[in-house]
């Protein structure tokens, strides 16, 4: 790997689900000797409903990790802790939205809006985002049309 040069490399996109935190820092250990920046990560959320893409992180801004209580995380509670330790998991931002990208985080079964220390699904409004399964209107209905509660 000497003659490797990955210093002009600016935006390394991620958007696994989910992005292990661990990958990305063995990947930065194995290749830093390589000019491959920690800030040339940028992690990004995607999903195939609505073309890929609805966020993504800053160019050449360092990936945020946020480190949560992994049984709060089991509990659907974000508890943000200091430090890595037991029981610690961390989950990495995903940016910014993209376009008119509209997110809002759910709890499935109420039908409200999560409270910002509740984990919840993730749900998505765009222009981009598809009008539904492929002759599965039931499934389309609840997972293409489903509204909040108030």
């Amino acid at each position: 790997m000497t003659t490797l040069d990955l210093s002009s490399w600016r935006a390394a996109g991620n958007a696994a689900e989910p992005i292990n935190p661990r990958v990305l820092e063995e990947f930065f250990e194995e290749f830093s000797a390589c000019g491959f920046c920690w800030e040339t990560f940028a992690p990004a959320y995607g999903l195939a409903e609505d073309t890929l893409l609805v966020s993504t992180s800053l160019r050449q801004q360092p990936p945020i990790l946020c480190l949560v209580k992994t049984s709060e995380i089991e509990k659907n509670k974000i508890f943000e802790v200091a430090g890595w330790g037991d029981g610690v998991r961390a989950i990495p931002g995903c940016g910014q939205l993209v376009c008119d990208t509209q997110v809002v985080i759910a709890n499935p079964e109420t039908l409200t809006r999560c409270q910002p220390d509740e984990v919840g699904e993730i749900w998505v409004s765009d222009p981009s985002v598809a009008g539904g399964y492929w002759n599965r209107p039931e499934q389309s209905k609840s997972s293409f049309r489903a509204c909040l509660h108030y």
